[in-house]
């Protein structure tokens, strides 16, 4: 169970992470050469940047990995075909699963 507190300090991470991606992806563990990031390493760097424990990390990753049934996220990302609304699209998914998690 989610606590409130946790919970919007997930959907916080899920939001900060959710920007990077729409700014400037990438398609590739890590970070690009103009910054560009993947859906992974936008939850690090969201969690990092925000302050945030790391239950609340572990709580946003655990969403993802629930919408894609267990696939990393990296991978999921890094899937042939795999496009940027793609995975704004998952973004918004567990924002929304984030909101209704009681």
């Amino acid at each position: 169970m989610i606590t409130v507190v946790d919970r919007e300090a997930v959907v916080a991470i899920l939001q900060r992470a959710k920007d990077k991606v729409a700014a400037a992806w990438w398609q590739r563990f890590g970070v690009g050469p103009r910054g560009e990031v993947c859906a992974g390493t936008a939850l690090s760097l969201a969690w990092s940047e925000l302050g945030h424990h790391l239950g609340a990390l572990n709580g946003a990753s655990n969403i993802m990995h629930g919408l894609l049934r267990g696939c990393s996220v990296h991978a999921w990302n890094d899937a042939a075909g795999r496009t940027q609304a793609d995975v704004l699209d998952l973004f918004d998914a567990a924002l929304r699963a984030a909101k209704e998690t009681a």
